[in-house]
């Protein structure tokens, strides 16, 4: 008896995943093959563009003047995505003194803020099942 209600606990856990997809996310315009790219992925407005309230992280080396990463079984549902070009490789999105960034950025959807940075309403797009966005620096 025992047997059979593990059994079937297992069995409904394993059922009840949620489905998931991969995202491939490509950035162009790189301007300098030096540094590192950071990618932060969102879940919801709450968190949009606050460090350390990512869903998921994503720094890699520069390699070239595009590339690509790949987040793996996210979840389906409503995500945004900023990334910056870490060309110091000091961890941060260095700003000039009226608060601008200094280092290449972008945002899914291509969005081109003019004087703050973009919403996550602007920003969102719908994973449904596996995709590819591009994202083009902006310097």
């Amino acid at each position: 008896m025992k047997f059979l209600v593990t059994f079937f606990f297992l069995l409904f856990s394993l059922s009840s995943t949620p489905p998931t997809a991969n995202l491939t996310v490509v950035i162009k315009n790189i301007d300098k093959l030096e540094g590192q790219i950071h990618m932060g992925l969102y879940d919801n407005a709450e968190s949009y563009l606050k460090t350390g309230e990512e869903y998921r992280v994503a720094v890699f080396k520069v390699t070239d003047s595009e590339v690509s990463y790949t987040f793996k079984d996210v979840p389906l549902g409503v995500y945004a995505i900023s990334v910056y070009h870490d060309a110091n490789e000091d961890n941060e999105c260095n700003r000039n003194w009226i608060g601008l960034p200094t280092e290449g950025y972008g945002f899914s959807n291509d969005i081109r803020p003019s004087f703050s940075a973009p919403k996550f309403e602007d920003a969102k797009f719908t994973l449904a099942n596996d995709m590819s966005i591009s994202i083009t620096m902006v310097y």
